[in-house]
């Protein structure tokens, strides 16, 4: 199974334990890799399966959307956004709003989200992974849009970074699992996303339910 860098490590860890524990003779290989490359890896066969953040142009295959992952904003405490309780998307186009560099989808989604934002405001300040622009935000370089998932799984612990709801009519990024159309093994594979969805929901109840505030200080073989 292929992953996306800003999707597996915050999904799968939390998941993988009790499927694992559920389907004992389970092997799940996994490739993580940009969208791009993973899905030509599929479409060549070497891949069975991708979970990816959609929207995204895949081809020819059949998809399974899991759940939805909206995006909220990031930034400094003593930033002036900070003391508002929902933040416009407008408020973001007069910000340095730090992303990804181009390559990652989740760049485009933000950028989408935010209603196309200036490009021109994140040159030269462009992350590789989201625990660097994590950490370029908290050196106050900047504001930034994160994913719920990957901050559910606490990826603003040891930080001093607060958080606040994002106000848009822009539709959040969707999870996704998707394989090659025609494939003999849909029913093994609608069974997985069937298990990643459910499970994915247990987890973002238990954290939304075991979390402060949005103030943070800190089967068969696939």
């Amino acid at each position: 199974m292929g992953t996306i860098p800003t999707v597996g490590p915050y999904l799968l860890p939390r998941v993988l334990p009790g499927l694992r524990e559920t389907y004992r003779r389970l092997k799940l290989y996994l490739v993580e890799d940009l969208t791009d490359r993973l899905i030509e890896v599929l479409h060549r066969g070497q891949l069975d399966v991708v979970l990816l953040a959609l929207p995204y142009d895949c081809g020819a295959v059949e998809t399974v959307v899991l759940f939805e992952d909206p995006f909220v904003v990031v930034l400094p405490r003593t930033h002036q956004l900070a003391n508002e309780k929902r933040v416009k998307c407008q408020r973001l186009w007069c910000e340095d709003l730090l992303l990804l560099r181009d390559g990652h989808c989740l760049r485009d989604h933000a950028l989408s989200v935010c209603r196309h934002a200036d490009r021109s405001l994140t040159e030269g300040f462009e992350a590789t992974s989201l625990p660097t622009l994590v950490q370029m935000v908290d050196n106050g370089l900047g504001t930034t849009l994160l994913p719920t998932l990957a901050l559910d799984a606490g990826l603003l612990l040891g930080t001093k970074l607060v958080t606040r709801p994002l106000l848009t009519d822009e539709p959040a990024r969707k999870i996704g699992l998707v394989w090659r159309r025609r494939t003999g093994r849909r029913d093994e594979f609608r069974l997985l996303a069937t298990e990643l969805s459910e499970r994915a929901k247990v987890i973002g109840k238990f954290s939304r339910e075991n979390r402060t505030p949005r103030v943070q200080s800190s089967t068969p073989r696939v």
